[in-house]
């Protein structure tokens, strides 16, 4: 899943619900079986956003801050690349990280920055969209050997409909929560690629080589924007 987080890939989360259901994506699903699951469609947890304690206007002051990140390793080295520190921190306790300095800021997505209402602890937020968050839908490989072609079929037609919904969701509800993180009187700014400096170049360095699917995903993109 690693091509599905390079910075960029998407600029919102219309485009992300259909990139996530083309074909590249769809084939990523496969790699799933070597691992005993099988891959049923990828969702989204929306687009991923700067919340932080103090302001920054760009990457560089971010340097020598700690971040609440997803430990997952293309987060980990976006935000090692800016000399941050990604600190993993468990959900239900970032509120509390964020008022007792155990982390400066999170990447964030907008939906769990209202809703876990951490604008009262980190009133800065930027809107720079580098990745969107994927996610997967799964059942085990047994369970799935053991259905027969009309149980798969109505399987797979169930999840792929939970699915749309939850696109729909996020292309519904994103402006929305905007609008409401800015009511509370929040620090909003927006921010570009040029925000992030050599990092995205330096990350593309590191992870093309790993995750070829980057340029397949790249080229399918260019066709939807």
């Amino acid at each position: 899943m690693a091509s599905l987080f390079a910075p960029y890939l998407v600029n919102d989360v219309s485009t992300a619900s259909k990139l996530l259901s083309g074909p590249t994506a769809t084939a990523m699903l496969d790699q799933f079986t070597t691992q005993g699951m099988r891959g049923l469609g990828f969702g989204l947890g929306g687009m991923r956003h700067l919340i932080s304690r103090e302001a920054g206007e760009t990457s560089g002051d971010l340097a020598g801050r700690k971040y609440r990140i997803t430990p997952f390793a293309p987060l980990r080295d976006f935000y090692e690349l800016m000399d941050v520190a990604p600190t993993p921190v468990p959900l239900p306790g970032l509120f509390d990280a964020l008022a007792n300095g155990q982390v400066d800021g999170a990447d964030i997505d907008l939906e769990l920055a209202w809703k876990l209402k951490l604008y009262d602890q980190a009133p800065n937020l930027t809107i720079t969209s580098q990745m969107m968050f994927p996610v997967v839908a799964v059942v085990s490989g047994k369970y799935w050997v053991g259905l027969d072609d009309s149980e798969k079929a109505m399987l797979s037609q169930s999840v792929s409909e939970e699915i749309d919904w939850l696109y729909g969701q996020y292309i519904e509800f994103e402006p929305k929560w905007l609008d409401d993180l800015k009511g509370t009187g929040m620090n909003v700014a927006s921010a570009d690629q040029d925000f992030f400096g050599d990092t995205i170049d330096k990350w593309s360095a590191i992870w093309e080589p790993k995750a070829p699917s980057i340029a397949a995903l790249r080229g399918e993109a260019d066709q939807l924007s």
